[in-house]
């Protein structure tokens, strides 16, 4: 059962437990060239996909971030991103190749491994 409203607000911030949250994503690089996309589109998404990978390895409920990837290039890329930047956030990354784009199916079935 849950705790009364009365009971859940006396709660003290240092008697909460933090969640432990195992995160299943994709990351990849863009395409540099595209019909739709100008060259500095293709920069700012790359810069916001960039931005949420760090936000989700520096996040303090985030254990782990398991990435699956679509090829090599892209997890080396991830790989050395992280490494250049914030070196420190590495032990949270749990790569594994995927070989193709993720569907919602591969990240339930990756997680029920």
């Amino acid at each position: 059962p849950l705790p009364s409203e009365s009971a859940a607000a006396k709660m003290k911030e240092d008697d909460r437990v933090s969640p432990a949250i195992h995160l299943v994503c994709q990351y990849f690089r863009l395409l540099t060239t595209t019909p739709t996309l100008t060259a500095t589109q293709i920069e700012d998404r790359q810069t916001e996909y960039d931005f949420c990978l760090f936000r989700n390895l520096q996040h303090p409920c985030v254990i782990k971030v398991h990435i699956l990837f679509e090829n090599e290039s892209d997890q080396n890329a991830a790989i050395a991103l992280i490494t250049s930047r914030r070196k420190s956030l590495l032990p949270k990354l749990v790569p594994s190749l995927l070989g193709r784009r993720m569907l919602y199916s591969d990240a339930m079935e990756y997680a029920n491994q």
